[in-house]
């Protein structure tokens, strides 16, 4: 069960990795939405935003299911 736990861990880290890098992509064009576009309508910047929390969020759980003995000691 604990190698279970560590391998759901790791992909979640994995997960959280691909949004970091999807977030840091997002920047470009959420930095021309936030110039350019109109009053509220930022898609590009809120999904940069969500991509960002969810690599966060990601993240904390990978770490938190990571913890413990590994496999083989």
């Amino acid at each position: 069960m604990l190698d279970k736990r560590r391998r759901a861990g790791h992909v979640c880290l994995v997960i959280a990795f691909q949004f970091i890098i999807v977030a840091t992509l997002l920047t470009v064009w959420a930095g021309q939405d936030l110039t350019y576009a109109p009053h509220w309508a930022h898609p590009m910047a809120y999904l940069m935003f969500l991509t960002g929390g969810l690599a966060v969020i990601f993240a904390v759980v990978g770490i938190s299911l990571r913890r413990g003995m590994p496999e083989f000691n």
